[in-house]
């Protein structure tokens, strides 16, 4: 068997395993870093009070919490509609009377939605 190359004393095979495990070690902390903070920031988002969009000329508004005095304004700023209050996890229509642009308020929040009329294909009899 040959001999390991020694340098004054120190075995570099040792110092070669020694180096790979704090390598190692290094890259499997910054992982679990990159990890934990990831997921930190993941749950810190919060999530918006109400969702709201319009199909038909119908605007749904879905909160995920309770609302109280939401309403909903065209572009003019007139309003369209109130709703007194809507439970977390319902849901709430407004009809409104033409297509367009329509701001839904609720507190401090505001979401501006588009009605638009669905187009369908042309079918060729």
């Amino acid at each position: 068997m040959e001999k390991r190359r020694e340098r004054n004393g120190v075995d570099l095979f040792k110092v070669g395993v020694f180096m790979g495990g704090l390598a190692l070690m290094i890259i499997a902390l910054l992982g679990i870093s990159f990890t934990v903070f990831s997921l930190m920031a993941f749950n810190s988002y919060q999530q918006e009070s109400f969702y709201s969009h319009c199909y038909e000329k119908v605007i749904t508004v879905s909160p995920r919490a309770d609302l109280e005095n939401v309403e909903v304004f065209d572009t003019e700023g007139n309003i369209v509609c109130e709703i007194e209050s809507i439970r977390a996890g319902s849901e709430d229509l407004c009809t409104v009377d033409e297509e367009g642009h329509y701001k839904v308020v609720s507190g401090e929040k505001k979401k501006v939605v588009e009605c638009y009329k669905q187009t369908y294909p042309a079918t060729i009899d």
